[in-house]
């Protein structure tokens, strides 16, 4: 394994604290992190967001994460926070989306299809607007 592909690994242990030591043991580790995507074009951030891992979202913010990174269709980690598909830890979810706010993640920052994460959000929830 290579890595660029041991954080989605440690990303996938179903044991949270070991999951997170092992994040961070990658952070540590491997300076390119940052700039690795998986096989889908999905970052770290993104992966963890996605799923709401809110610890493993801390820890790659403060070891300087970009939040507002892209994927291939220009959804950023604060999108995958509201992605309908992955409907999995509402909780935890909503915990990294106040990690990305406050991280300075950009609400209108639209994807290919013109869709920014607070359209995401009203869809999700139902809002018309």
């Amino acid at each position: 394994m290579d890595d660029a592909e041991a954080i989605f690994k440690a990303l996938s242990d179903d044991d949270e604290a070991i999951r997170l030591e092992a994040v961070k043991k990658c952070i540590n580790e491997n300076s390119d992190w940052k700039s690795s995507y998986d096989s889908d074009g999905i970052s770290p951030l993104m992966s963890a967001a996605m799923s709401g891992f809110h610890e493993c979202v801390s820890v790659m913010i403060k070891a300087g994460a970009d939040v507002d990174v892209c994927d291939w269709i220009e959804e950023t980690a604060l999108m995958y926070c509201f992605r309908e598909d992955m409907i999995i830890n509402p909780q935890n979810r909503l915990k990294c989306v106040r990690l990305l706010l406050d991280a300075g993640a950009d609400i209108y920052l639209a994807d290919r299809f013109g869709v920014n994460p607070l359209m995401a959000a009203c869809d999700l929830c139902a809002v018309e607007w």
